[in-house]
Parts: C-alpha cells; structure tokens; sequence
C-alpha cells in the first residue's frame, strides 16, 4: 500500500504569523512537521483490496540496497556524540560556501539520542528478568482414546486387502505381548521446553543472547545488538548520492530560454505562456511537470555546463574527526587542487590550510550559522514542529526566511535552503538527509502545488516570472535563479521519500481547491477544477450566467454559488 504524505496546514505558532501580509517575520519561526501516514482506503474499495501498514520498518546495517549511509560518515559521527544528547553539529555544503547548521532534536521532549538509552536499558532489564513457565501444549486424551487410534499391531501399512485366518489362542497372546513391548518403545518423554520460534522482542532476543554467551552484557554490547539486529541504528545520514541527477536539472527555464543562451530576455518572457503552451503534448489545456520535462529534452548543446550536486552533508563531531574534514571540505569547492591549494575560507581565517586548535573549537563549540530545532511527538503528531531558532551575523545581514508548505525557506543570496521535517508511523530512528533540487523555476509557477499548470495558472505566468527576476532589469539569468537545497530532517527511516519528490512551492494558508457539484465535476473534462466554453455543453447564455466574473472560465465555486441559489424542490 503506497504510503502518502499528509501537509498540514500552517498555523500561526509561537507568536509568528505565517499569512501573506507578514513580510519579514522575526525569530524563531517554527511550522509544524509532516506527517507520514498510511493511505486510507474509500468505501468503494473491496475489503480484500485493504492493507494497513501500522509502521515503518526500521533499516539495519544489512539492508538490502538502502536510501542510507550504514557506515563512512555515520560511523564517524555516533560515537563522538553524547550518549543521552540530542544535538547534531555538521556543514551544509551551498554552491558557494559551507554553511554551519546545529540542529536539537528531541522525541517526546527528550533528547532523541537519550530515547534509545531509555530503550536498550528497558530492553536489557526484561531480558535479565526470569523466563516465565510456559505451557507447552500436548495432547489430552486419555490413555483408553488413545489406544482407541493406535493402529493394530498386523496392520502394514500401504495394505489393500486382509485375509482371515482362524483364531490362534497362542498366537494371539505372543502378539499382545510383541504389541505391548514395541508401544513401550515408542513412548517419547513429553517436552520441557517450548517449540522454537522467531524472537518477535528484543527483551527476547538478547535473553536468548545471554543464555547463548553464558554472561552478562554491558549496556554498549546491547545497545550494539539494537542496531545492529533489531532496530537499526539512532541516527540515519541519506546517501551522498541520493536524486544527484535533479541538481541540474532545470526544464522550465530550457523551455523558456527559447535561443538557449541561458537567460530569459524579454522578448522570451512575453511569449512564456505560448513556449509552455506548446508543451501540451495531449492537449488537454492543462500542461504537466511530466510533458514540460519532456519537451526540455532538448539535444542542442548548452552555454552553461550543468552543475553536480556531490556531497552536501558534513559532520562535525569531534576534534580527531574535524582534521580530516578540511581536506574534505577543499576537495569539494577546489576539485583537482592540491591541498595546499584549495582554500576554505569561511573557516580557515589564516589561510593555512589546516584548522587550527582556535579554528577547531569555534567549528565544535561556537555559534553555528544556523540553529534549528525539531520537536517530535509521538502521541500526538499534529504538535511535531520544526523551528528555526538563530541565525548567525554573517549570515542575517543578506538572509531572509520565510514559513512555506514544504517547511522555513531561508534565502541566502546565492542559494535557498528548506528546512522541513517529516515523521513517521513510529520508531526511535532520526533520519537527515539533503539534495540540492534544481528545477528553480518550475515550482514556484504552480501555485497549489500539484504539478500542473492550469489555464488560470497560465494567466498569471507573466506575474509568476517576475519574482525571479532579481535585479528587475527585464532579464532572467541563471545566477537569479540559484539551485534550491532541501534539508530534512525526520523521525523514522523517512527522509528518503519527502526528499524523492519535487518540492511544492504552496503558500501558507493556501486551501484544497473547492470541490464542485456533481455536474460540474462530469462536465471538467481536463480536471482543472475549471469549466470553458469547450467543455461546457449548454448555451452561451447559460454559460454567461455561470460566469460571474467573466473571465471566460466557469470555477467551481461559481458553480456552487449557482446551485445555492435555484430555489430547493
């Protein structure tokens, strides 16, 4: 059963406002996270079509294929935190320069590292407590029942057919007695321990575990055979290649950049809604991210080579671990440069090409650029938040944020970042994971998000495109349009699939599109929530009467409004 997210609606938390009219909000800005549910079946569906999938299965080390890191940079990291602690330290890799993210995360108001703690302690203390008796379960018939079933003693088996013979007294006490022997012989002594069967718990496991190795274990060997065996380690880092192929990919603007000179001059802009227009391959009137992919499919060599995402998510841990961090850190912004060479300014102040000891402790202690906080609750989801708490100076002076559908967008000049959270069904597991996204333009030309563009859409595209042009000097380039980094952060192996589909750029307190009557759902033939004179089948006048506001498009809220008003039979 496919599993879906669930948005809900942002709401005015923690004294911020999140409507249209608030155009700078001020710190902390906190929206709430996404809840991952499972997919509700209509009433039309047969009971046997009906699967429910209570929870998201933890990933273990030995995975097949997994969406994450099960060693490398996850190795690095977990041992150099506190033990009870819910703080991560690491650097966001942006096109221009890392950024510096310290991020709380607690479960249930406890740090999430201190949940798995409490878990393995619990865990340990059942499995060193005694085994219950358990009834082993043996047949309950009595002695004369049984030797009601018992086959005779001549009887062999696969035998058709039988032959009387005359009674022989002598003969038929030596059977007895052959008989009563070999039924002594096949006694069997009746179990003292249960069937075997799979450890369903893990208190059952690791009692098994012990009664195997003979001793005690340490609160490290359990807590080692959780992850390992059982419920898979705290903390889940997204491989390092995950959705790399979208960092460069950027189909609204290749369609629109007509002569491909990757820019977007004026004359291109007035004719975007004819470009886009021309990428209704089915010709419905309503034009799809799927057929404007297609049509960018364009095998004209470009001005521009499209840029590699590669790694963007850098622990930071510890001092030992940090070292090696630099050298890391200059192959991802000096590839090809000898050490010495490549340069990480924004944390090496001397520009020596090594962190020093002031150097490493302003990366492990100081303030980050960016302090966030995600607050999973797992009684009640609808109060998971995601907060963005701090920005560091450096990066306030040319920031700016903002609450979205998709979580706090923060502006950085040279590179969007979303930050958004996710939770799932249940578990301890926190997952974090980042991809840079690209398409720069496509979203933020759908306003409800649903990866369509509608004929009313289209109406306001001129308008729609105007946001990207920065400098207001008519033109679109690329360097106004810059990549967007999604960071998530979750509860549960989830992060992979928040981050698998293309961002939705929808506005706070943007509603559900009205659901129209019945005859006006049979008549939207393109399902734009939007009936033209093409699809509708009555008069101009009639027609006319629907349109209220004549903009030669019948909404579904019109045709409600109509329906109130015929008189009731």
């Amino acid at each position: 059963m496919k599993r879906l997210f669930c948005a809900f609606v942002l709401a005015t938390i923690g004294g911020v406002g999140v409507s249209a009219d608030d155009v700078s909000p001020s710190l902390p800005v906190t929206v709430p996270v996404k809840k991952l549910s499972v997919a509700t079946p209509t009433t039309t569906e047969m009971p046997a079509m009906i699967a429910v999938r209570e929870q998201v299965e933890p990933t273990l080390p030995d995975a097949r294929l997994p969406q994450y890191q099960l060693s490398g940079s996850q190795s690095d990291w977990l041992p150099h935190l506190p033990q009870d602690g819910g703080g991560l330290r690491f650097l966001l890799a942006l096109p221009e320069r890392p950024l510096l993210i310290e991020a709380e995360i607690t479960i249930d108001g406890e740090p999430f590292r201190k949940i798995r703690s409490q878990r393995v302690s619990e865990i340990l203390k059942v499995a060193k407590e005694p085994r219950s008796n358990i009834e082993v379960s043996a047949p309950t018939e009595s002695s004369d029942d049984a030797e009601s079933v018992e086959s005779p003693p001549n009887e062999v088996e696969g035998a058709t057919e039988t032959t009387e013979v005359a009674p022989d007294p002598e003969g038929e006490s030596d059977a007895d007695e052959d008989a009563e022997a070999e039924s002594e012989e096949k006694k069997v002594a009746e179990p003292t321990e249960p069937p075997y069967s799979i450890a369903r718990e893990g208190s059952e496991f690791v009692r098994r575990y012990l009664d195997a190795v003979g001793r005690d274990l340490s609160d490290e060997e359990v807590h080692w055979l959780v992850s390992h065996r059982l419920e898979g380690p705290e903390l889940l880092l997204l491989n390092d290649n995950f959705q790399q192929f979208r960092a460069g990919q950027r189909p609204a603007f290749e369609v629109l950049d007509r002569n491909g000179d990757n820019r977007i001059d004026e004359e291109e802009s007035d004719s975007a809604v004819k470009s886009l227009q021309y990428c209704d391959l089915n010709r419905d009137q309503v034009i799809t991210f799927a057929e404007i992919g297609e049509i960018a499919k364009d095998p004209r060599p470009r001005d521009e080579k499209k840029h590699a995402a590669g790694r963007l998510v850098y622990p930071v841990a510890a001092a030992d671990q940090v070292k090696n961090l630099y050298s890391q850190i200059a192959g991802r912004y000096s590839p090809g440069k000898p050490i010495d060479e490549a340069r990480v300014p924004r944390f090496d102040d001397d520009q020596d090409g090594q962190f020093s000891a002031e150097e490493l402790e302003r990366l492990l202690t100081g303030d980050a650029d960016v302090a966030v906080s995600l607050n999973f609750d797992r009684q009640s989801p609808e109060k998971s938040t995601v907060t963005l708490r701090q920005l560091h100076d450096s990066v306030a002076e040319d920031a700016s944020f903002s609450p979205t559908g998709e979580g706090i967008r923060l502006s950085l000049g040279h590179a969007d970042v979303v930050i958004s959270g996710v939770q799932g069904p249940s578990g301890d597991q926190v997952s974090l994971g980042a991809v840079q996204d690209g398409y720069p333009i496509l979203p933020g030309l759908d306003p409800n998000g649903d990866g369509r563009l509608t004929i009313r859409e289209m109406r306001k595209l001129s308008e729609s495109l105007r946001v990207f042009d920065r400098n207001a000097d008519g033109q679109i380039e690329t360097s106004e349009v810059p990549g967007t980094i999604r960071l998530c952060i979750g509860l549960g192996p989830v992060v992979d699939e928040e981050l698998a589909a293309i961002r939705r750029n929808v506005a706070p307190g943007v509603t559900t599109d009205v659901i129209g009557p019945e005859w006006f759902t049979r008549m939207d033939r393109n399902e734009d929530n939007d009936l033209t004179r093409e699809e509708f089948p009555g008069t101009d006048d009639q027609f006319a009467a629907l349109d209220v506001d004549q903009d030669d498009l019948v909404s579904a809220q019109e045709a409600l409004d109509f329906e109130k008003q015929q008189p009731s039979e």
